[in-house]
Parts: C-alpha cells; sequence; structure tokens
C-alpha cells in the first residue's frame, strides 16, 4: 500500500509532506479495488489485514477521500514528477487503472 501511503501523507491536513521530488508507484490501486471488502469476509487474514482490505474497497472513506478532485490536485502539485507502473494482469489493481481517471497522468 506504499502508492496509497505517500499520497495520504502528501495530503494529510494535519501534518503534509510538502517537497516531494519524484514519487514512483507500483500497482497501486488509487481508485479502490473492487471486490476488497468481500474478500476481508471470505479469506481469514489477520485483522491488520482485513482492515487493509476494507479500506481499499471504492467505496471506502479512506479511498473516496483521496479520490476528491481537490485532494488528486493537491497531490500532483505537491511532488515534482510522477511515475506509474501498472500492470494489467493483476485483478486487484485493475479496476483502478489509471487509463479510467486522466488526473493521475503528468505532462
Amino acid at each position: 500500500m506504499g502508492g496509497l501511503d505517500i499520497t495520504a501523507a502528501v495530503i494529510d491536513i494535519m501534518k503534509p509532506i510538502l517537497k516531494v521530488n519524484k514519487c514512483i508507484t507500483i500497482g497501486t490501486p488509487h481508485q479502490g479495488a473492487s471486490g476488497s471488502k468481500l474478500l476481508a469476509k471470505v479469506k481469514k487474514y489477520p485483522k491488520h489485514h482485513e482492515i487493509q482490505c476494507i479500506n481499499l474497497d471504492p467505496s471506502s472513506e479512506p479511498i473516496k477521500f483521496i479520490s476528491t478532485l481537490e485532494n488528486r490536485k493537491l497531490f500532483l502539485d505537491s511532488i515534482g514528477k510522477l511515475y506509474i507502473f501498472m500492470g494489467l494482469r493483476d485483478f486487484v489493481v485493475r479496476k483502478g487503472h489509471l487509463s479510467q481517471n486522466p488526473l493521475f497522468y503528468l505532462p
């Protein structure tokens, strides 16, 4: 969850990280991961993994907060360069593919 963690850290209201030169995300489900909440119920994960699955659901408060237009713009304005590597074969990140959300592309 590093890609989501850096996004949350940059847009944090209380203590944001203001100077990020380069950000590289690999396979980050920026828009959440469909089915993650169901996976948390079906699988017998440790509690902390279950909470991570629930928080990755596109309708969860953390994903909705990160995904607001204002916060995405704040994230992009706060970093120098953004590099995103996405594998379309990965069933978790396929639904969060950035081609569905062009705001994450930098010129």
